[in-house]
């Protein structure tokens, strides 16, 4: 860390010379800078705004050091490199600093596209770039800044701010989930912060490309060169389907069809809870719930019974738990299933006490979703929670 602190010192020193420098982050991988060019003539507020770069930097001890920077900094949505993207890579001590600068373009042509650790990267030994000069920066340094400038001027207002969103440096501020909907409550239509997030992420990867587009459209609107216009459609072809239209990245995602029942089941159900005074105990009722079967499948994971009891017995009025059991079943149960979830009987039911029965080899199997065992009793709180809501409150989800 203290020598990415070096690297980090020296990049910043060396951008300050020409640019106002906003630092990001700082990690094992180096640190980003956003900066803006220098100059006071010029606002976001401007008809023609400012445009931002990235530039991270690294230090590297030695030539066996892998220099990886992320595809996402270097490649647009359309697989063209960034303009605005520099990657200052600074080696030596005292007399014997060096300091290099590559572009998008530079890292995407001499680096070998890979994958670490799930991620999509370039990457490269760093002796490839410090055993020669061809990038160095030296001498006069304004050369390697007036590199940088010309390339934030040349830079595309719209994909500029798409491509900074995209990484993270502003854009939209998603606002967070409404605590009701974060409550424990099951729903056979499937979990509302999952669809929450989906839709959040779809949205926005939308709006970005709706962003980028919006440059390119534009010139087809207004300009009276034919050539001019054909160029701005290739700019915007990799946003075209297989019929010629137009087709926003992420916005197939955003219509989910189980959303709605899901959100109308939970917000009924939390307000015949709230009706009864009894929401706190109802939820406590399902927590025991978890946390008795994720105890019990622990225990038994290296030998998993046929089948796995839940029986409860609590106050018909209030809630107020007394009791709740699980166990394990050498045989199948007997009992009726429990419509859509057939891996679920009901042993017996009336107001103020249940007993499920769940199929072991389905209990014991890891959740789809968590890859966590435990994670399956969410069947057990389905059925659960839709008894003591027909039985206490008069309906059921």
């Amino acid at each position: 860390m203290q020598n990415g602190a070096l690297g980090e010192a020296r990049t910043k020193a060396f951008l300050a010379n020409r640019f106002w420098v906003l630092e990001r982050s700082v990690d094992v991988q180096g640190a980003d800078f956003l900066i803006q060019r220098n100059v006071l003539n010029q606002s976001v507020l401007d008809q023609h705004p400012p445009r931002f770069g990235i530039i991270q930097a690294k230090f590297v001890k030695s030539e066996r050091t892998e220099l990886r920077i992320p595809a996402e900094y270097l490649l647009r949505r359309d697989s063209e490199p960034v303009e605005e993207f520099f990657l200052i890579v600074c080696t030596g001590y005292g007399d014997a600093e060096r300091m290099f600068l590559l572009s998008a373009a530079d890292i995407a042509a001499r680096f070998k596209a890979t994958t670490r650790e799930g991620r999509e990267v370039y990457a490269s030994p760093a002796a490839a770039l410090i055993s020669g000069s061809n990038f160095e920066i030296s001498g006069a340094r304004d050369t390697a800044l007036e590199r940088i400038d010309n390339a934030l001027l040349a830079a595309d207002y719209s994909r500029n701010r798409s491509y900074l969103y995209g990484l993270g440096f502003g854009g939209p501020s998603p606002a967070p989930l409404e605590a009701d909907y974060l409550l424990p409550i099951e729903h056979y239509h499937g979990s509302i912060p999952e669809y929450f997030d989906r839709l959040k992420r779809s949205a926005t990867t939308a709006l970005y490309s709706l962003e980028e587009a919006a440059a390119p459209l534009n010139t087809i609107i207004e300009s009276s060169d034919p050539f001019v216009i054909a160029k701005a459609v290739e700019e915007v072809s990799y946003l075209l389907n297989a019929e010629g239209r137009l087709s926003l990245d992420g916005g197939q995602d955003i219509y989910v069809e189980e959303m709605m029942p899901a959100v109308r089941d939970h917000k009924a159900l939390l307000e015949r809870a709230r009706a009864a005074d009894v929401l706190g105990a109802f939820l406590a009722l399902l927590e025991k719930a978890r946390t008795e079967f994720g105890r019990f499948v622990t225990a038994n994971a290296g030998k998993p019974p046929a089948a796995v009891h839940l029986s409860t017995r609590y106050d018909q009025r209030t809630l107020r738990l007394e009791s709740l059991t699980v166990w394990g079943e050498d045989r199948q149960c007997s009992g009726a299933d429990d419509g859509e979830y057939a891996q679920c009987r009901v042993i017996s039911t009336w107001p103020g006490h249940q007993e499920l029965c769940l199929n072991g080899r389905w209990a014991f199997q890891p959740d789809w979703r968590t890859k966590e065992t435990s994670a399956n009793a969410w069947v057990f709180r389905l059925v659960l929670q839709r008894l003591v809501d027909e039985q206490t409150f008069g309906t059921g989800t």
